[in-house]
């Protein structure tokens, strides 16, 4: 059961690599069409700077999750390498308690943040006056992601 789920939860974290990877192809092709747009037609599209600054974001919060599963993260590892396997992975542990608590109090604020731009129908001062809450919509699905994988790095972590 417990192997079951965190299958599922390393195919979310996959899932969401994938889409990180997306927005980066999408920023490709915009920049593109933005050099091909001012080039060939002497116009902006005056929307790419928008555009990849979200995408940007996504990129970054998509690929939490996904990166913490691939251990790819930044990790000091000086004081893990001095203690035994067991203590070891008991310092992995309380790491990532504490980063899940860090990571649950910034989905609550970036919830907070998504449903007042929503509410109060905030939109960007620019040409395609997109409403804020969509791209910011990005941030709590991907701190959720990254909790998820968390999770499972903790389930990992006392299973062993």
């Amino acid at each position: 059961m417990i192997d079951r789920l965190l299958r599922f939860l390393d195919f979310l974290s996959r899932v969401a690599g994938w889409v990180a990877a997306g927005f980066v192809l999408l920023i490709v092709l915009l920049m593109s069409g933005e050099i091909l747009s001012r080039s060939l037609l002497g116009k902006s599209t005056m929307v790419v700077s928008d555009f990849s600054g979200y995408f940007l974001v996504a990129i970054v919060l998509f690929g939490l999750g996904f990166t913490l599963r691939e251990d790819g993260h930044i990790r000091i590892k000086l004081v893990r390498m001095r203690l035994s396997e067991p203590a070891g992975r008991i310092l992995d542990v309380l790491i990532a308690l504490g980063c899940a608590a860090m990571t649950i109090f910034a989905l609550r604020a970036s919830l907070r943040m998504v449903m007042g731009s929503h509410r109060l129908d905030m939109r960007a001062d620019t040409v395609a006056q997109t409403p804020f809450w969509i791209p910011q919509l990005v941030i709590p699905i991907g701190l959720a992601l990254l909790l998820i994988q968390l999770l499972a790095f903790i389930i990992r972590r006392v299973r062993s």
